[in-house]
């Protein structure tokens, strides 16, 4: 009877080290499988974060919609690259918005200020799918209305359309700011959990805490 016990003691002890180790793998796959993301200033979810834009002057992240932005954390203003570049198929601003051939899927306001940290509330966006044309961009708008022609010719460019917040998961140039970048696994009540994925508003008095 003895021996039976110490044996039983003996299983129970594997099993609980088993189950200790089982544990602590499943901990280690989440934290494995966690990625960094971008958070606004009420905690809220801008989206996934692709690491820093041109130059290294401002971040990029792309929405859970797919859509990648370049924002500034302290301001919350977006701003694009300068290889994202939308204008116009008309030498006068005016008519059908195009862009650069560059990989599409990305949201942008239409123009900044002259120190580009102040964005135009008129976002655009480039389709995912959008596909090359031979439809060259004549005009580029500026701050105050200005019109530009492009110093160098572009000859072809992707389609471009005014903002659609349902399709990008963005409807304002400046978000709610500061952003931070943190782990996509956040301490909650003493247990590591995903953040919710809530698209930002641009509207903090709609969101909830």
């Amino acid at each position: 009877m003895a021996r039976l016990n110490s044996s039983l003691a003996c299983l129970e002890t594997k099993m609980a080290a088993r189950i200790v180790v089982l544990l602590a793998l499943c901990g280690w796959l989440g934290k494995a499988g966690a990625s960094p993301i971008v958070v606004d200033t009420n905690g809220r979810m801008v989206g996934f974060y692709l690491g820093v834009g041109y130059a290294g002057w401002r971040d990029k992240a792309v929405t859970p919609e797919g859509y990648r932005i370049t924002f500034a954390r302290g301001s919350g203003f977006l701003a694009f690259d300068v290889n994202e570049l939308v204008g116009f198929a008309t030498p006068d601003c005016t008519g059908s918005l195009r862009a650069q051939p560059v990989a599409p899927g990305f949201v942008r306001p239409l123009y900044t200020s002259g120190t580009g940290d102040v964005p135009s509330e008129e976002l655009v966006y480039v389709p995912q799918n959008a596909q090359v044309a031979d439809i060259p961009i004549l005009s580029i708008p500026g701050a105050d209305g200005q019109c530009f022609s492009p110093s160098n010719p572009i000859t072809s460019s992707l389609e471009a359309f005014p903002n659609d917040p349902e399709i990008t998961g963005i409807s304002s140039s400046r978000l709610p700011a500061p952003l931070r970048i943190i782990s996509s696994w956040v301490f909650r009540n003493g247990f590591e959990q995903p953040l919710s994925s809530t698209s930002p508003t641009g509207d903090e008095s709609s969101q909830t805490t």
